[in-house]
């Protein structure tokens, strides 16, 4: 086993925990809601992320993954008692001292170190604040080993606005808007429980598609790309390109303009002009959300768990990822030629790759929950050089 593994998302934490619980590749599905190749591919891609050979390995990597996980929990509670003490308030900082200490050695209901393993995703979820393990390879500052993240996940408490949410990160309230899909204004309320994803510092978290480089990105996004370079999360130092599927930090960026179609350009396609004219439903199910200026992006269309997602029209995958935590959730994009282009969110696993030719009707995924979602569904959009379209329009 290496010393260092290779970072890895929370999805695939979540697998390492199943594979160390004992379950087969059948229970792993049925616990992720996702099909039994997925499950296999899942373990298969772990292994690799760990430079790993057996099943077995991941049981003694998650375990040791645990107790370290447990240690620097115990140091941050730890370290709020130490600094009342010796600032000065004495007997306040040695009672919460007391408290704390005793709360991470008992573990209340959850176990504890004296007790048995400390439930450290229930902890994280308790938190209103949690650190998101980067999806892409970050570097480490020096410190104590913790990765600077690219984004933290925030649970949305009672009374939260989006400035509230901003003045806490210290960022322009623009970042929270630009970064989370269903957030559409400033002035929009917030649901509690839901989870935001704010960025480390104010910057744009994009998407990395098949052959984009540092360049191309920052002129999306109106950013410098030395300083895509500097920022450490995204795992370019050293000339290292960008790596498709994975998410990165744009510091500085801006979120582009909505953009119009082109003079000339028709509202839907028009055959004998390169662009896709067969187009089918991705999922049968009822709209739940049609586009419109509270929902101007795409629409969502209710399906289990599990249904299978088809390609709207033929063309070639240009991502597969995110984080399951926020957001579009695990997503996949697919670029059609003529400037379309179409989204297919909150899913639970991908059957294609970035890279891959799919047809009309063919399988690309599963519907999940992942992402900002109250129930399973498909989000679901369609871009034309950019511009959101009502996929009404194209549906047959």
């Amino acid at each position: 086993m290496r010393e260092t593994a290779e970072p890895v998302t929370e999805r695939q934490r979540e697998v390492a925990r199943l594979v160390a619980e004992g379950r087969t590749n059948p229970e792993i599905a049925d616990a992720l809601g996702i099909s039994l190749d997925g499950a296999k591919y899942h373990v298969s891609e772990l292994l690799g992320r760990l430079g790993l050979e057996r099943r077995e390995e991941i049981a003694a990597w998650y375990r040791a993954e645990r107790s370290r996980r447990r240690v620097r929990r115990l140091r941050a509670v730890v370290a709020t008692p130490l600094a009342w003490l010796f600032g000065g308030a004495a007997v306040v900082g040695a009672a919460g001292m007391a408290v704390l200490l005793v709360a991470a050695f008992n573990g209340g209901a959850n176990g504890g170190i004296g007790n048995g393993p400390i439930d450290l995703d229930a902890t994280a979820t308790a938190t209103t604040v949690v650190e998101q393990t980067p999806v892409a390879t970050p570097s480490t500052p020096a410190g104590d080993g913790e990765r600077v993240p690219i984004f933290f996940e925030y649970e949305v408490q009672p009374g939260d606005t989006v400035g509230s949410v901003a003045a806490r990160f210290g960022i322009a309230t623009d970042y929270i808007v630009w970064n989370n899909a269903d957030v559409i204004t400033a002035s929009d309320d917030l649901e509690v429980g839901a989870r935001l994803q704010v960025p480390a510092v104010e910057g744009i978290i994009h998407s990395v598609r098949v052959d984009e480089t540092v360049e191309s990105v920052a002129a999306r996004y109106d950013a410098d790309p030395a300083h895509i370079v500097a920022f450490a999360a995204n795992g370019l130092a050293g000339g290292a390109g960008l790596e498709a599927d994975t998410l990165i930090l744009v510091p500085g960026g801006v979120a582009p303009p909505e953009q119009s179609l082109p003079p000339g350009a028709n509202q839907t396609p028009v055959p004998g002009t390169g662009a896709p004219v067969e187009w089918v439903w991705p999922v049968n199910g009822m709209l739940l959300s049609p586009f419109g200026p509270g929902h101007p992006l795409g629409i969502d269309v209710s399906a289990e768990v599990g249904t299978p997602v088809t390609a709207s029209t033929a063309g070639t995958v240009t991502f597969a990822g995110g984080d399951p935590c926020c957001d579009y959730g695990y997503h996949l994009i697919i670029d059609h030629g003529a400037g379309y282009e179409t989204v297919y969110a909150q899913l639970a696993d991908f059957n294609a790759a970035p890279g891959q030719y799919v047809g009309a009707g063919d399988v690309i995924g599963w519907v999940g929950m992942t992402g900002r979602t109250s129930e399973p569904h498909l989000r679901f959009e369609i871009r034309r050089f950019g511009a959101h379209q009502d996929p009404l329009w194209f549906m047959p």
